[in-house]
């Protein structure tokens, strides 16, 4: 918890309620601890969910990942950004390195997986990454998000 400061406690408690308070503990939380994974993380979200300044998030995330190579929080902002900026085969080679990270959320890189072969109109394989990704979830609302997804691309499909 060396890393973890007052002002990053403060981001992450403001977050995603009043950004104003977020951004200005973040920035103290970053000018204390600049490789700061969580901190790192937050602002690379907050570039791209609100800004959607992908390029700036997706260095933040890289950043984040330099720092800490397993930084499972990381890993599906990193993506996102990835998909978003039409990175596919990065995004693909990365979802394939965290797969076999230790503590990964393995449902949510297959998802993951999923949204990046429905970019690639390969709709029968994000089927079925969505379908492994049910597998590896525990929790109802995420299930329900993906049988959501694989009706959508399934309608999809059949266009």
């Amino acid at each position: 918890m060396e890393n973890l400061s007052k002002y990053l406690f403060q981001a992450l408690d403001n977050y995603p309620y009043d950004l104003e308070a977020t951004v200005e503990a973040l920035d103290y939380a970053l000018s204390e601890a600049p490789e700061s994974v969580p901190a790192l993380v937050l602002a690379g979200r907050i570039h791209m969910e609100y800004l959607k300044d992908y390029a700036t998030a997706l260095s933040f995330f890289e950043e984040a990942l330099a720092v800490d190579m397993h930084a499972v929080e990381a890993y599906g902002y990193y993506i996102d950004a990835l998909l978003k900026l039409n990175e596919y085969a990065r995004a693909d080679r990365f979802i394939l390195f965290a797969y076999g990270v230790k503590g990964s959320d393995k449902a949510l890189l297959l998802y993951k997986k999923a949204m990046l072969l429905e970019r690639l109109s390969m709709y029968k394989a994000a089927v079925r990454h969505l379908n492994k990704a049910m597998k590896y979830s525990y929790e109802d609302e995420f299930i329900e998000k993906l049988q959501k997804e694989k009706k959508r691309i399934k309608k999809k499909a059949k266009k």
